[in-house]
């Protein structure tokens, strides 16, 4: 492959064609780019069109950059390409500048070049065909091979082969193909090339096929007559194909026999003359055939012998014969036919047949036989025939008498032929029946009178004789039908036992029993049982006798009544008449199937009873029949009071508010629509309270989701006696800080018992945190400065106290010495820090200077407050828990001691300073932090309380309240400054001693935790809990303690609030964790 590179362009300068190359490879603009550096190779370079070139611009870079993009012109005025690579076809002659032009990133090109050549390809040598066959001449079909090998392209290659065969059929595109001819001709075979430029060239080659010549046929034989059996070999001897071979033999022998093989034997056993003809076949199928006539000659006849016999030889006329031709025969073939001639006109062609004949006499047999060659012999018989006697009849018949109807058996004992046997027999029985033919017979007389019946016998040649026999009967009594039954009436299924045996016949036997129960059910019994529905039947009975009379039908009525649980009531009085316990004036009480036991239409007694319904009911003042509810529990609850009804029943569904339950109220929910029985749930959403119900109320088969807010309460009980069952109940959610949630709530001498319940109460809220930090101290004073000493007799004065009361005032400043007396002592601070010293007086100077006032003492800090405590004595009619304890105030800081007077040496000291006043005290915290509030699933204070069976949850108690900050303790003044000296030797003052800070108030402590109680119980009454299961979530955490004042002596911190009680039960301080 050539690669022309741009940058050597650039050294053939003086060629102009190339300039466009070099120019764009020195940078043509301003800054610093540099252009990028295109290489560009294309292979081939040349060649004769159309020519297909392959372009690259492999290895073409940007010294500084990168290329973006590439731009091809193949010079040919095709389309510009911008791919790195291309490829591109010339479909011209000529020379074509192809040229490469990159630009870098910085959009700056450079280009190159390279040329193409392209020439006009030379014209095309067509190509050369040679065709060839193997076995082109043949018989028909002809399997030809045909062959193009040797057939050339000088300048190319051999595209595409057709052959056609010339005999009309399709033609072949394989370069060598097989064919066969199926029809005999001379064929031309033609192929015809084509090269891959279109030159096409074609080859003969010449074909043959024969048509097929048929076999000839020469047929045989050792000899061609001769007497039976005749066995004859025949020859297919001199049989020939000429173009082939012979490829089947058949011989056909002339008698309906053949043989598939070339030479058979055969042998005829019939006279005759046949042609026995061959037939060959070659292997096209052709076939040829020769014959041979063959006579095969019968054996002379010898006549055949008979014999003849008759059994017996002397017989009754009518009677029958044997006659046999035993003993006959052909001694040279057989016997072919037999005839018989009786010599009474009939004859028979049977070899030993049986003959009876009709009259009496001599008579001459003749037996004629035949043989196979129609040989004929007779022979002769004598049989003599006797005259026929007439049969003897005897008639007999038992019984002879009786009742109707009688069966009368017949018999003919006696009856006899003395030359023969009887044929026949026959009956006419003198009532008109039909006749019977048997010996022996039977015969039923149905009605009364005297009849004679008469037998006839038939021997066996038609002779009869009659015989007779009298039956006198007499006429049948009717049977009398009687009949009972017990029980007539009852309830369904009702089984009643019928009693048929009193029926009675006269003059003979009942035979059978008819029995039709009147509701389609029969019987044959005598005394059947038979179970009736609901419902009233007729009964009757037919009996009849054995002589088939049937009795009058005897009627009997029975009643069968809808009582299936047998209590004496039948519906639609009954209810339910599937249950025993359910009849109208039944007892009826509220049981937990809702079933409606006396029939009145509702659970219960409903003259008792108001109803309410979820869905379906409205409120007035006369709301209540079942048929009109009330829509809410309260109406209904009042309406029950103002009417004197003792229970309300609630339709299941969802009731929106809570309600009071008053005095002697059996509230009971979860029936189904009509009241009739119980399901679903009736759901209350609001808070249930029974006050002051003495007599007792009772809430059954009720959901109570509780109104939550403060205290939240899901039913209170106030002086009430109350009975829970079968309820759940859900205290609400309360609101409020350290307010407490209670499922049930039993106070002021209530006495409340809870069965099949399941009881619970939510969260308690947490405790209120502490309001307001401790108030902060107040500073203390600063002492004032010591008088300036002004000349030896006028010393500094010392400043007075600044103020402050107690351990928190200050100490007053000492006067300075006066020319050559001392200075006077500071004063002592409240809290006992000492003055200082005054100094020395000297005329001519001391050592010892005035002392400063000693610093006042800080304040001790405050306690912190009591944590609250979890104890439940403060519990009444609602949890009370404990709040945090107030924390202590902190100590006033002691005042400071004054300066000393200022020494002095014949001039004047300077006064001393007076000591800074006390800090004041941090005040304690009073904000405690609120008990939280308690989770109580049953909750009674000075009641009685029964659990049974029921499953109480409480949840987590609520958090206490944080306490609050205790105040800082206020900062000690500072104190004052001495006074100057007036000159020399003299000292100045002392200065004061700073004032103590005040100590840090006590934080408050937090609150105490609620509880999580399952069933709490305080005060007087009893608790009784039995059965079921007590759970409680978790007790609340104490509130945490407000932290101390700071000072130099801080408060103490608050102390946290115990964790509430964890408890199952809680009985006035006894316990169940």
């Amino acid at each position: 492959m050539k690669t022309v590179r741009g940058a050597s362009l650039c050294f053939l300068g003086a060629i102009s064609l190339l300039a466009v190359a070099c120019s764009p490879m020195t940078p043509s603009g301003g800054g610093t780019n540099l252009a990028p550096v295109p290489v560009l190779s294309a292979n081939p370079l040349s060649g004769d069109y159309p020519l297909v070139v392959d372009f690259t611009s492999a290895g073409s870079t940007d010294p500084d950059g990168s290329i973006a993009t590439y731009s091809w012109n193949f010079g040919d005025g095709s389309a510009l390409v911008s791919t790195p690579d291309a490829t591109h076809t010339y479909t011209t002659a000529g020379s074509f500048t192809a040229k490469l032009t990159v630009y870098d990133n910085g959009n700056k090109s450079s280009s190159a070049i390279t040329v193409i050549t392209t020439t006009t390809p030379p014209a095309n040598v067509a190509p050369t065909a040679l065709a060839s066959a193997t076995a082109s001449v043949g018989k028909v079909p002809l399997l030809v091979s045909f062959s193009s090998e040797g057939s050339t392209d000088s300048d190319g290659t051999i595209a595409s082969y057709s052959w056609d065969f010339g005999d009309g059929t399709a033609a072949s595109t394989l370069a060598n193909p097989d064919h066969i001819y199926t029809a005999p001709g001379a064929f031309t075979a033609t192929l015809t090339i084509v090269d891959d430029d279109g030159g096409s060239d074609s080859g003969d080659v010449a074909i043959q096929v024969n048509a097929n010549v048929g076999p000839t046929a020469a047929a045989n034989s050792n000899v061609t007559g001769g007497q039976v059996p005749l066995t004859i070999l025949f020859s297919s001897a001199g049989s020939a194909d000429p173009d082939g071979g012979i490829t089947s033999y058949s011989w056909d022998f002339g008698d309906g026999n053949g043989s598939s093989s070339a030479n058979p034997t055969y042998s005829y056993s019939i006279p005759g003359t046949y042609t026995a003809t061959l037939t060959v076949a070659d292997s096209e199928g052709e076939t040829d055939s020769a014959s041979i006539d063959i006579t095969a000659d019968a054996i002379p006849n010898v006549a055949p012998t008979a014999v003849s016999a008759a059994t017996p030889s002397t017989v009754r006329q009518g009677l029958p014969v044997s006659f046999s031709s035993v003993g006959s025969g052909d001694s040279d073939g057989r016997i072919t036919a037999y005839n018989w001639d009786f010599g009474d006109g009939d004859s028979s062609a049977i070899a030993n047949p049986t003959h009876a004949y009709s009259v009496a006499g001599p008579f001459v047999a003749t037996l004629t036989v035949t043989d196979n060659a129609g040989g004929v012999a007779t022979a002769t018989t004598t049989v003599t025939v006797t005259p026929n006697l007439a049969p003897s009849a005897q008639a007999g018949g038992t019984p002879s008498s009786g009742k109707e109807p009688v069966l009368v058996s017949f018999t003919s004992a006696g009856s006899a032929d003395s030359d023969g046997t009887i044929a026949s027999y026959n009956w006419d029985f003198g009532d008109g029946s039909a006749t019977k033919t048997t010996a022996s017979a039977t015969h039923t007389y149905t009605s009364a009178g005297s009849f004679t019946a008469t037998l006839t016998v038939t021997d066996d040649f038609g002779a009869t004789d009659t015989s007779t026999v009298v039956t006198a009967v007499t006429a049948n009594v009717a049977p009398t039908a009687a009949a009972t039954a017990v029980p007539q009436a009852g309830a369904r299924p009702l089984v009643v036992s019928f009693t048929g045996s009193g029926s009675s016949d006269s003059d003979g036997n009942i035979a059978s029993y008819a029995w039709d129960f009147g509701d389609g059910g029969t019987s044959t019994v005598t005394n059947p049982s038979h179970t009736y529905a609901a419902g009233a039947y007729v009964a009757t009975l037919v009996v009849t006798d054995d002589n088939g009379v049937a009795s009058a039908a005897v009627s009997l009525g029975i009643s069968a009544v809808i009582d299936d649980d047998a209590d004496g009531s039948q519906p639609p009085a009954d209810c339910n008449d599937s249950d025993s316990a359910v009849f109208p004036g039944a007892v009826d009480p509220l049981d937990s199937a809702g079933i409606d036991s006396n029939c009145d239409g509702a659970d219960g007694q409903i003259a008792s009873t108001l109803f309410v319904a979820a869905t379906g009911g409205a409120d007035s003042g006369s709301c209540g029949a079942i048929g009109s509810p009330c829509a809410s529990l309260s109406q209904a609850v009042l309406n029950a009071a103002a009417g004197s009804k003792s229970v309300v029943q609630a339709s299941s569904g969802t009731y929106s508010a809570g309600f009071t339950l008053t005095d002697g109220i059996t509230l009971r929910g979860g029936y189904a629509p009509g009241y009739g029985s119980r399901s679903g749930t009736s759901t209350v959403n609001g808070s249930v309270t029974a006050s002051s119900t003495s007599a007792g109320a009772t809430l059954s088969d009720v959901t109570i989701n509780g109104s939550g807010g403060a205290n939240a309460t899901g039913v209170l009980a106030q002086s009430s006696t109350l009975s829970l069952l079968r309820v759940t109940v859900e205290s609400g959610t309360p609101t409020g800080a350290g307010s407490s949630a209670y499922g049930v709530r039993a106070i002021a001498g209530s006495a409340v018992t809870i069965v099949d319940s399941t009881v619970s109460s939510k969260p308690g809220v947490a405790g209120a945190a502490g309001s307001g930090a401790g108030s902060p101290g107040a500073a203390g004073c600063n002492g004032g400065g010591g008088g300036n000493a002004s000349g030896p007799s006028s010393p500094g004065g010392g400043a007075g106290s600044c103020g402050g009361s107690g351990v928190a005032s200050s100490g007053n400043g000492g006067t300075g010495g006066n020319y050559s007396g001392g200075g006077a002592n500071g004063g002592s601070g409240g809290g006992g820090a000492s003055g200082g010293g005054g100094g020395c007086g000297s005329v001519f100077g001391c050592g010892s200077g005035a002392g400063n006032g000693s610093g006042g003492a800080a304040g001790s800090g405050g306690a912190g407050g009591a944590g609250g405590t979890n104890s439940a004595t403060s519990a009444t009619a609602l949890w009370a828990g404990v709040t945090g304890g107030t924390g202590s105030a902190g100590a006033l800081g002691g005042g400071g001691g004054g300066g000393g007077g200022g020494s002095s040496a014949s001039a004047s000291g300077g006064g001393g300073g007076a000591g800074g006043g006390g800090g004041g005290a941090g005040a304690g915290s009073s904000g405690v932090g609120g008990a939280g509030g308690g989770s109580f699933g049953v909750y009674a204070h000075n009641s009685s309380l029964t659990v049974t069976n029921s499953t109480v949850n409480s949840l987590a108690g609520g958090t206490g309240g944080a306490g609050t900050a205790g105040g800082a303790g206020g900062s000690g003044g500072s104190g004052g400054g001495g006074g100057s000296k007036s000159c020399c030797s003299a000292g100045p003052g002392g200065s004061g001693g700073g004032g103590g800070a005040g100590g840090g108030g006590g934080g408050a402590g937090g609150g105490s935790g609620g509880p999580s109680i399952s069933v709490f119980h305080t005060g007087s009454g009893t608790l009784a809990v039995s059965g079921g299961t007590q759970t409680r979530s978790a007790a609340g955490a104490g509130g945490s303690g407000g932290t101390g004042g700071a000072s130099s002596n801080s408060g103490g911190s608050g102390s946290v609030g115990s964790t509430g009680l964890l408890l199952r039960i809680w009985n006035n301080s006894a316990t169940t964790a």
